[in-house]
């Protein structure tokens, strides 16, 4: 019934609809590739045998890990970013091997569904610039000289929680005010995961 009425309502676009399914289903066995190559690196850098892959790859079935693998897999399958689906492969070797996921993986999971891969370059950039550790312990970076696409990004990895924001207000009051961060145990274990795919991250970088 939905397809004859398509067919006569928008006929053209009804005839392109199978391209455009082509497409996706196309598009998303490429990002289920990155990921699977995230966990394919796990597996070397840990020397796991095939006996090991085997016994690891039996935790995906237990019921018990359906709604974090479930939560992996919708952000994979939802992320705009091929170095994103690559890191959630890294983490799901390390969660197949230690049967866990700490807090910083579970924000990464849902962080990285919506970072670009301009993001985590610009993260990467962001991580670099030196911090000011001050009496209370923080890290906090100020950056002096930034773009406006510079400011969008912190803000929005901020917002996923993949950078801290510094609480200190007033710090610099009565002063030009630089854009303020803080390097947090998500952003050390982010930085991490790349510094794991450093050659990968280089390619996409370029």
């Amino acid at each position: 019934m939905l397809n004859s009425l398509g067919k006569l309502l928008l006929p053209v676009v009804w005839e392109a609809k199978d391209v455009f399914s082509s497409l996706y289903s196309a598009q998303k066995e490429i990002d289920f590739q990155d990921f699977i190559e995230g966990i394919a690196i796990d597996f070397s850098y840990n020397n796991l045998n095939e006996k090991d892959v085997k016994r690891l790859t039996k935790r995906v079935s237990n019921s018990k890990n359906h709604q974090y693998m479930s939560n992996i897999l919708d952000s994979v399958f939802f992320s705009k970013s091929k170095l994103s689906r690559t890191i959630l492969g890294l983490i799901t070797g390390k969660f197949l091997r230690d049967d866990s996921l700490d807090y910083e993986d579970l924000v990464l999971c849902c962080a990285l569904k919506d970072t670009f891969d301009e993001d985590l370059n610009a993260f990467w950039r962001f991580y670099g610039v030196p911090t000011l550790k001050t009496n209370v312990g923080d890290k906090t970076t100020f950056l002096d000289e930034y773009t406006e696409k510079d400011r969008l990004i912190i803000e929005k990895l901020q917002n996923n929680g993949i950078l801290g924001r510094d609480l200190v207000e007033g710090r610099l009051a009565g002063a030009t005010i630089p854009l303020r961060y803080e390097i947090t145990s998500v952003s050390i274990r982010l930085k991490d995961y790349m510094n794991s795919i450093q050659p990968l991250f280089a390619k996409v970088k370029s």
